[in-house]
């Protein structure tokens, strides 16, 4: 817990920077956040993990005969529905030609 705080700052000033300084000098705001906490960088951790188990069992072809269990196979299903980006642009340009 200490290690999170600044003691070099006067916390009868800015009791934020006494409180936290520490934490804030380890975990500097990225330029493209308007904000951090460890909610955002377990945010970002979880969706990394995610993203990667999906794309560890979506190298995986699935097939009838495929021994993964039922919900495995639609969620992957479900989700490479959302995410196949290339027949997405396929279908949207069809569309587009056919107005």
């Amino acid at each position: 817990m200490s290690s999170n705080m600044d003691p070099t700052a006067d916390p009868c000033k800015d009791f934020a920077t006494y409180a936290c300084g520490g934490w804030m000098k380890k975990h500097v705001i990225p330029d493209d956040m308007d904000q951090w906490s460890n909610f955002v960088i377990l945010r970002d951790e979880t969706a990394v993990t995610l993203l990667n188990l999906f794309n560890a069992l979506l190298e995986k072809p699935t097939d009838k005969d495929d021994s993964r269990p039922a919900f495995e196979i639609k969620m992957l299903d479900f989700y490479k529905s959302c995410y196949d980006t290339t027949e997405m642009d396929k279908e949207e340009t069809t569309r587009r030609s056919s107005r």
